[in-house]
């Protein structure tokens, strides 16, 4: 499931590698400036910078970026092994910017019709309410903590390629 691969932030085990991006070129702007299936990892550096690490897995490479002051996660993005090419990003609002709340969010993507999607609370252990709002034509989703009302993820992902970890297995 393309989602998967968008949420799996915490399976990011690379080396870590100097940075030189500017907190600011960390924006949801300079994100949607780029498009997913088309943009190659050059083009994206150009724009955001060297990203902190990377870490790499069968059929494609991430990259992470950090958020100077704090070292708090603001993008993963996903390329291609073979044509270098974007596949599909998170982008992570900080404390402040208006994509936190679900309405500014929302207001981004105008044009865009969401579904909602309930995350299952998973084990128990979990009290938290995770809402995905995606929309399977245009590759955009936001994933809502309801329980703490904040936005905790905005992705994109190209919609005509299969995600290599989601890819059917044969048998």
């Amino acid at each position: 499931m393309k989602l998967f691969m968008l949420i799996s932030l915490s399976l990011i085990v690379g080396c870590a590698s100097p940075s030189v991006q500017k907190t600011n070129r960390v924006s949801l702007e300079n994100l949607r400036s780029l498009a997913v299936g088309k943009t190659s990892e050059k083009e994206f550096t150009d724009i955001l910078g060297y990203s902190n690490d990377r870490s790499e897995k069968d059929g494609y490479y991430t990259l992470n970026y950090y958020d100077q002051e704090t070292q708090a996660q603001r993008i993963s993005a996903n390329f291609s092994k073979d044509s270098k090419t974007l596949m599909g990003y998170i982008w992570i609002p900080a404390e402040g910017e208006n994509e936190i709340t679900l309405e500014g969010a929302k207001t981004r993507f105008q044009k865009v019709e969401f579904k909602e999607e309930v995350v299952p609370k998973g084990d128990g252990h979990s009290q938290t309410e995770i809402t995905i709002y995606k929309d399977v034509k245009s590759g955009t989703l936001i994933r809502y903590n309801k329980t703490y009302r904040l936005v905790e993820a905005i992705g994109m992902y190209d919609v005509n390629s299969r995600v290599p970890a989601t890819a059917p297995k044969s048998h």
